[in-house]
């Protein structure tokens, strides 16, 4: 594993069906894709956060701490069953 989203992938539960995943994929468009040729969801956000950067970063500073709260308790939680 060599980056933090590979551990994201790997121990986050339910990872390719997670609706809070696809929210943060969808706010890294926002803030790394300037052409806003982004998804639904991306187009969504941006209009609900009324373009404002700013909100939309806080907001990815929320969700990414979530998404990486549940990559660790699912990493301890794979540990804990190899006991």
């Amino acid at each position: 594993m060599t980056t933090v989203w590979e551990f994201v992938e790997k121990y986050y539960p339910n990872y390719s069906s997670s609706d809070e995943i696809a929210t943060a994929n969808d706010i890294d468009q926002i803030l790394t894709e300037p052409d806003h040729e982004w998804s639904e969801g991306a187009s969504r956000i941006w209009k609900g956060y009324e373009s404002d950067l700013a909100a939309i970063a806080i907001l990815q500073d929320e969700v990414m701490t979530s998404v990486y709260r549940k990559a660790i308790e699912g990493y301890i939680a794979s540990k804990t069953e190899q006991l």
